[in-house]
């Protein structure tokens, strides 16, 4: 069965997360261990170049972005189509598709991401001011409604094991109980208890 991983920064530049989850690889890993077969990656404001790949084939671009496939060993027939964009006026169609999503933890994002009952890693952006992402981050951890990678190396081993590490975790029990705005009540309610501690 296809599976799809996006990868989102929103606005914001995000150069370490990129980096990792664009490397050779953070690609074999995510198509021959974890399973993915498409990789969409929102980069932001970030440089964007993928690694050399020997059996990379051609590289297309549409209005969606640029999309190469990668092929990992001829006794697989693993294919990854890895597909990349600065912008897009909405995340919405991107997460209604995933599988699987990763972001920075900013509280747009997740809200977004929480609202299709999405596994969610967020990875705290340690570069911005006084690291606020990372205690709301590490909150909503432990309400086990998303998981934390606190290391953005270590992105790819979470990956890896992404089924396993999302056992326990239930991305849409904020939102279960019919109303669409109760989930963003108590996101927000993390939001304003780590603001004022």
């Amino acid at each position: 069965m296809p599976k799809t991983l996006f990868v989102t920064v929103g606005t914001t530049r995000f150069d370490a997360l990129i980096e990792q989850v664009s490397n050779n690889s953070f690609l074999k890993t995510l198509s021959l261990e974890a399973g993915f077969d498409t990789l969409w990656i929102q980069h932001g404001n970030s440089p964007f170049a993928l690694p050399q790949h020997t059996s990379s084939t051609t590289t297309l671009h549409d209005t969606t972005g640029n999309t190469t496939c990668f092929s990992f060993g001829e006794s697989t027939n693993k294919t990854l189509a890895v597909t990349w964009f600065p912008f897009t006026s909405s995340l919405a169609p991107f997460l209604k598709h995933a599988d699987l999503v990763i972001s920075h933890a900013g509280t747009g994002s997740i809200l977004e991401t929480f609202s299709f009952k999405k596994p969610l890693i967020v990875i705290p952006n340690a570069a911005l001011m006084h690291n606020h992402q990372l205690e709301l981050a590490k909150q909503l951890h432990c309400e086990k409604v998303l998981v934390c990678c606190e290391e953005v190396e270590r992105i790819e081993q979470v990956v890896a094991e992404w089924e396993k590490v999302f056992e326990g975790v239930d991305c849409g029990k904020w939102w279960s109980d019919g109303d669409p705005l109760c989930g963003s009540r108590k996101v927000m309610n993390v939001v304003m208890e780590e603001a004022f501690k």
